[in-house]
């Protein structure tokens, strides 16, 4: 995903963007392409949310306040996309923006070479400014047996200050390794003293 802060009167969201590039990790500007699971309210140790036909839960980190069943305080969510789930959204908004043969091309071999593992997107929200931008952060990928797949600093994006919702960042990570379902997400902070900030596991959805 810590830090001692001042609670204020107004909630404060931040998050790690999806950018208008896909080469590009720069702040987004409208919180309803982050999705509703992501962005509802803060999440619980251990509550399972299903998010791109993925389940995703926290594992640990949550944050403990009074007001964790509202949608105040401070997030550290993630969803998941696999290349193929990537693949078909290129598709969709390529006919949608009538792309030509050369960017269908251009933008289905950037995200095969670079994301053949698919893309991890976190949204994030902190109190303060400097606690929201992404370059303080670290990801760490293991599997199902807890070995370590991939570790990387997020790149600095700075976070965005939209009307009444205080600072938030909304971040795209390709996942450079193929990975097999389930596996550990790390979100860590650099300044942290704790060993581990935030510990997801992303899985397959439950048959129902």
């Amino acid at each position: 995903m810590q830090y001692i802060l001042h609670k204020p009167s107004f909630i404060l969201l931040l998050i790690l963007f999806l950018p208008g590039s896909p080469h590009l990790s720069t702040a987004q500007q409208d919180l309803s392409q982050v999705p509703l699971e992501m962005r509802n309210k803060p999440w619980l140790d251990n509550e399972k949310h299903h998010i791109w036909e993925h389940t995703v839960a926290l594992l640990s980190g949550q944050k403990f306040t009074r007001y964790k069943h509202m949608n105040v305080g401070e997030f550290t969510t993630v969803g998941y996309q696999s290349l193929e789930q990537i693949l078909d959204s290129l598709e969709q908004k390529a006919e949608k923006e009538s792309w030509t043969e050369e960017k269908i091309i251009e933008e289905t071999r950037y995200y095969t070479e670079n994301a053949p593992g698919g893309r991890l997107m976190f949204f994030i929200s902190r109190y303060g400014e400097s606690e929201a931008n992404t370059r303080w952060y670290f990801v760490i990928l293991r599997d199902s047996n807890d070995r370590e797949i991939m570790e990387k600093d997020l790149d600095y994006q700075a976070p965005n200050n939209p009307e009444g919702l205080g600072w938030w960042n909304y971040y795209e990570f390709l996942v450079g390794k193929n990975v097999e379902l389930p596996f550990y997400v790390y979100l860590n902070n650099k300044t942290s003293d704790h060993l581990t900030d935030f510990r997801f596991l992303v899985n397959t959805p439950e048959e129902k």
